[in-house]
């Protein structure tokens, strides 16, 4: 039997380490190769927003913008794709316009996240779109996040 002499500040001091710890844990920022989405990660619940606007062309088409939010929970077991709503607002998640709410899959694969759509959010059928289409999207690479399987 192997006994340790811990001084009573010691256990104080690594009780309140701890405590500060379990406090301390922020929210995962993933970033992306694109400015244009961004999510974060926190217990087990991942929020995000892509946003692009591009210029009118003269004479051709007026400024064309898509915007959204989506947000999903996942379990540790989870097995892709994942299951997102997106939904747009000017407010609130609360105050949204329920009926624009539009369901998701998020498909991860590797570093590369793709968000694949039936239906693209107002604006998202445009130039602006990220090609969410279900057939024809885009993979977003990410560029520093740690690995989904470590949240």
């Amino acid at each position: 039997m192997v006994y340790v002499n811990v001084k009573p500040v010691s256990i104080v001091f690594m009780a309140l380490l701890a405590l500060v710890n379990q406090f301390a844990i922020a929210s995962i920022l993933i970033e992306f190769d694109t400015p244009n989405i961004v999510a974060k990660e926190k217990d087990g619940k991942i929020n995000g927003y892509y946003g692009l606007t591009l210029p009118s062309v003269n004479g051709i088409r007026p400024p064309v913008s898509c915007r959204f939010f989506f947000t999903l929970t996942f379990q540790s077991e989870h097995s892709p794709p994942l299951t997102i709503q997106t939904f747009s607002t000017d407010s609130s998640y609360e105050n949204r316009d329920r009926e624009e709410d539009l369901p998701g899959k998020l498909v991860i694969a590797g570093e590369r996240w793709t968000i694949q759509m039936d239906e693209a959010p107002g604006g998202c059928l445009t130039a602006a779109g990220g090609g969410f289409r279900k057939d024809s999207a885009i993979p977003n690479l990410i560029e520093s996040a740690p690995k989904l399987s470590d949240f």
